[in-house]
């Protein structure tokens, strides 16, 4: 045997055991040959917001989820607040501050059947002039019964407009109604 038919049994030896070491990567390493994440992991992200309609104490809060989202349930926990839901299938809630409070801490846990999969928490805060505002305005509706008819309008125009105010009505409260001519 010459020295080069010894140097290709070197290289076909060396070619074997690279194969063999390749393959024995893809069957017992392929997650991290591929890459470091689960495919079935989930992540959470928080994020509070103020939508119309909420109560002056009440922020909303959504839930970023990245992965796969089939069976979640999502667990709202609070310090002193409470979330409704608290319990739930939808990534959102609506947070209630407790009576006093400006400031809590907002904790998330994302559930699938019995396991904790992702968990994320937010510290959220009450606009403090805003609830401070609010708590001393109380609570009406106002109803238009008569609306006037649509007009161009001028110094002689003239027209009824009526209606009815309901709710915590005090000695000082004055309704300003605004109007404008087309």
């Amino acid at each position: 045997m010459t020295a080069v038919d010894r140097m290709g049994d070197r290289m076909d030896a060396h070619r074997l055991l690279s194969r063999a070491a390749a393959a024995l990567l893809l069957v017992f390493g392929s997650g991290s040959a591929v890459g470091c994440a689960d495919a079935d992991a989930v992540r959470v992200r928080l994020q509070s917001y103020t939508p119309a309609g909420l109560e002056p104490n009440q922020v909303a809060l959504r839930a970023q989820v990245a992965g796969p989202l089939a069976g979640l349930r999502y667990k709202w926990f609070a310090v002193a607040g409470q979330s409704a839901p608290q319990d739930g299938d939808t990534a959102e809630t609506v947070f209630t501050f407790a009576d006093g409070a400006t400031r809590d801490r907002v904790t998330l846990e994302v559930w699938r059947a019995e396991r904790r999969v992702a968990r994320a928490e937010l510290d959220v805060a009450l606009d403090s002039a805003l609830a401070r505002a609010s708590a001393h305005m109380p609570k009406l509706a106002l109803t238009v019964t008569q609306v006037p008819p649509s007009d161009a309008g001028g110094p002689d125009t003239r027209g009824d407009i009526a209606g009815r105010v309901v709710g915590e009505i005090t000695p000082d409260l004055r309704v300003v109604l605004y109007a404008r001519a087309r």
